[in-house]
């Protein structure tokens, strides 16, 4: 099962991470217009890849991994080469080169040395992932979106108090993903590949 999710997360070739969409900064890999193994092969260079704060302080925290290349990897992508454990704000402490492999860094090896591997893997997950999607999905159409959202966004649930220490009405700002939030994601992304029509 997280195979799938490798392979389909290497769809990051494609793209960049916004400030104003996400808090975080940069392309996954250089091009952002090839699909390809780049993602895993810059990816298993562990050695280039330092986690920087590219966000403010406390809740404004966004802790990503820089190549100082102006590639970036977020703990999303990381957690498949390396066995981070994240506090609470994102941040890993210890260098990825004194942290132990993930269960899926050969899966990350391998794509980084085969592009054909990926490639027909990537296929196969991503075909599978659009047929098991849902028939009644609907779409929101750009009449029924009042208001975009963009990161820092006010954490569900509110919470807490007044004054500019709540943003406004309560409830922690910004928060980035944390362990919990990244296996609930990996759940998901599981169960839609694992369902069959």
């Amino acid at each position: 099962m997280m195979r799938r999710c490798v392979a389909l997360l290497g769809a990051h070739t494609l793209g960049r991470t916004r400030p104003e969409a996400s808090g975080y900064r940069g392309p996954w890999v250089p091009g952002q217009d090839h699909l390809d193994n780049r993602y895993f092969v810059d990816m298993a260079e562990i050695a280039r890849w330092n986690q920087i704060n590219v966000g403010g302080q406390g809740d404004d925290a966004r802790w990503q991994y820089d190549d100082g290349r102006g590639h970036m990897m977020l703990n999303s992508d990381m957690c498949f080469a390396k066995d981070i454990q994240p506090d609470e704000e994102g941040r890993v402490t210890q260098s990825l080169n004194n942290i132990g492999d993930s269960s899926t860094a050969s899966r990350v090896v391998l794509y980084a040395s085969n592009n054909n591997q990926w490639l027909t893997d990537f296929g196969a997950v991503f075909t599978k992932m659009i047929d098991n999607v849902d028939d009644d999905l609907e779409l929101p159409s750009a009449d029924s979106v009042e208001e975009i959202t963009v990161a820092p966004t006010q954490a569900p649930g509110g919470g807490g108090g007044g004054g500019d220490g709540g943003r406004n009405g309560g409830g922690r700002v910004g928060r980035r993903p944390g362990r919990r939030e990244m296996a609930e994601v990996l759940h998901l992304m599981a169960e839609l590949l694992d369902t069959e029509k």
